[in-house]
């Protein structure tokens, strides 16, 4: 038994609608498994930033001591989008604990050196 020639098309139709779908599917499911690992390298890099920017902070707190003044603690840098918080800083001189918190997006990092 033959398939008339509109028949032969109905079915060639349906055959192309169900791939489409596969495709679809195949490639929403990538794209929603992607979505998590794009935040997790995302996180990383702002983790990298925030650590130079600490590490940064520490430098200009080196520099500033070396002229005789310190940044107060409180007192913020900011770097482009990265941002330095001085959280502890000792007096210009002096030898103690010097708490520099770098911040970049979501991403914090802290760096403590003691000063003698």
């Amino acid at each position: 038994m033959r398939l008339q020639t509109g028949a032969r098309r109905g079915i060639a139709l349906v055959v192309v609608v169900l791939m489409l779908a596969v495709v679809h599917i195949t490639v929403m499911s990538s794209v929603v498994r992607a979505g998590p690992e794009a935040d997790i390298v995302t996180l990383r890099i702002e983790t990298a930033r925030a650590f130079f920017a600490a590490d940064s902070g520490v430098m200009v707190w080196l520099r500033e001591d070396a002229a005789g003044q310190t940044p107060e603690p409180g007192e913020v840098l900011t770097l482009n989008e990265q941002r330095v918080l001085f959280v502890e800083s000792p007096e210009a001189g002096e030898s103690g604990t010097l708490v520099v918190e770098g911040q970049s997006g979501r991403a914090r990092r802290r760096v403590m050196i003691n000063l003698e």
